[in-house]
């Protein structure tokens, strides 16, 4: 296949998007083509240039086709023996399978033994009749750590909850058991699972203002499964009772309704304990203790304290250590501006801002109309001191935040632009929803074009000690 050259118009030094040297004659910005063998890496000495550019025609798939320290390895496109159609959302790996949460359908098992020539080789579908007016939303999954047992979230559905699939064979999965909505909206936005004190647990984040923790039956007595509602947790803490009293949402607003919870269930990077990162976006960030599961402990939150950028709407959280301390990453959905807070939580207590990061100082294109939206930040992960973000249309960006000095001035060093075509070939709207580190490759869930694997020019591809948690 031939590669198309391309040249994106100079915005400003900030949003420099520069010409591509898709031949990698010149090292900089190669951008590959789906059965393209991934050859050149680029350096760390090589500069960043911002890919984002406010006024691209999206019905042009030149213009979505840029990279930088990043280059394609291998992609599953959306149709035919690929990704069902729907839209990829949430991706979790264990051992060398993804598994891809697919909206309205409901997920796909992709085999990564080959990086550059990924496979579908299983698909668990919904065995649901009739949908709601959003049709079934399935926007994120989880998965135990012997790759054979899938929860997947249900919400804004007739059936919203939580379903559990049977898949320890890939190419048979079947529907399991099923945790309806625990709680009083429209069912599990996201959902997390964890094992704690030798039992298995799962978490179901919903609408409204709290967490809702379950209780799962073993899987000896498969197949079926069981979850018993054994917890529901509400930030019990003065921060938030002062926040219900004057916060810009008091009352029902703030203790009923939060938005859309998101969850990150991590071992505490200083203390090893079982601990949940809660995003209730405009509520805040929320650390919670839950060595006992039944019975979490709110160690503490922050809900903007010293940021000019915060406007609510965070969505992903979670935490790192760095140099003794305790830093905790947090990002809004479809804020304005789009903007990522660096936080030092090294006291749960007295948590600290130590910067505030933007892509670009404004997202109001040349009409004047605000388009953060679709270059919002999604979801992320940390790794060696590096945030890789899933940012929507300005694809897959990684951050160095890996000392001091850089968690106070945040940089980007590398980035990559999901570009292959649609299959139903209409204007190419890249989503990247999610991402994923595995073996020193970057997976990503373009909503519109399918799985990819790709690869940061620093990253020691084939390494299995270089890798998120998911």
């Amino acid at each position: 296949m031939k590669v198309a050259t391309l040249c994106l118009l100079i915005i400003t030094s900030l949003l420099l998007s520069g010409c591509a040297d898709l031949s990698g004659s010149g090292g900089r910005n190669v951008a590959k083509r789906a059965g393209t063998p991934a050859k050149s890496l680029l350096t760390a000495a090589e500069s960043f240039l911002n890919p984002i550019d406010l006024d691209h025609q999206h019905n042009d798939l030149s213009l979505h086709n840029l990279s930088n320290h990043a280059e394609f390895v291998g992609r599953v496109p959306v149709g035919g023996d690929g990704m069902p159609a729907g839209g990829e959302g949430e991706i979790d790996v264990v051992g060398d399978y993804a598994y891809v949460a697919i909206f309205n359908f409901g997920f796909a098992i992709v085999d990564l033994k080959d990086p550059a020539n990924p496979k579908v080789v299983g698909r668990g579908q919904i065995p649901l009749p009739a949908a709601g007016p959003f049709g079934h939303y399935t926007a994120d999954l989880k998965v135990d750590k012997t790759g054979g047992w899938v929860f997947l979230a249900l919400e804004l559905s007739p059936y919203a909850g939580m379903l559990i699939f049977d898949a320890r064979d890939k190419t048979n999965i079947k529907l399991a058991g099923f945790w309806a909505s625990p709680g009083k909206l429209l069912g599990c936005h996201m959902i997390e699972y964890a094992e704690i004190g030798g039992q298995e647990y799962v978490f179901c984040a919903p609408l409204d203002a709290a967490i809702y923790v379950g209780l799962l039956s073993p899987a000896t007595v498969a197949p079926a499964r069981e979850v018993a509602t054994v917890a529901r947790w509400v930030p019990a803490h003065p921060l938030w009772a002062a926040y219900v009293a004057n916060g810009p949402q008091t009352g029902v607003a703030a203790t009923v309704l939060s938005g859309h919870d998101d969850m990150t269930f991590q071992p505490d990077p200083l203390t090893n304990k079982p601990t949940l990162f809660v995003s209730m976006w405009g509520l805040g960030v929320w650390f919670v203790d839950i060595s006992i599961p039944a019975a979490p402990v709110t160690l503490g939150g922050w809900i903007g304290g010293g940021a000019k950028l915060f406007a609510g709407n965070i969505h992903t959280t979670m935490a790192f250590k760095s140099e003794n301390r305790r830093i905790v990453i947090a990002i809004p959905e479809v804020a304005r501006p789009p903007a990522m807070f660096v936080i030092d939580a090294t006291d749960f207590s007295n948590p600290k801002l130590l910067s505030e990061w933007t892509a670009l100082p404004s997202f109001k294109n040349a009409a004047g109309t605000d388009v953060s939206g679709k270059f919002s930040m999604h979801n992320f992960q940390i790794v060696n001191g590096h945030v890789y973000i899933a940012m929507y249309h300005g694809g897959i960006w990684v951050i160095d935040v890996h000392n001091e000095t850089a968690q106070k001035a945040p940089q980007p060093v590398a980035s990559y632009l999901p570009h292959e075509p649609r299959a139903d070939g209409r204007p190419y709207e890249v989503g990247a929803w999610d991402v994923v580190v595995w073996k020193g490759y970057t997976l990503t869930a373009d909503s519109n074009g399918g799985f990819y694997v790709l690869h940061r020019a620093e990253d020691p591809a084939g390494d299995a000690s270089y890798a998120s948690f998911a």
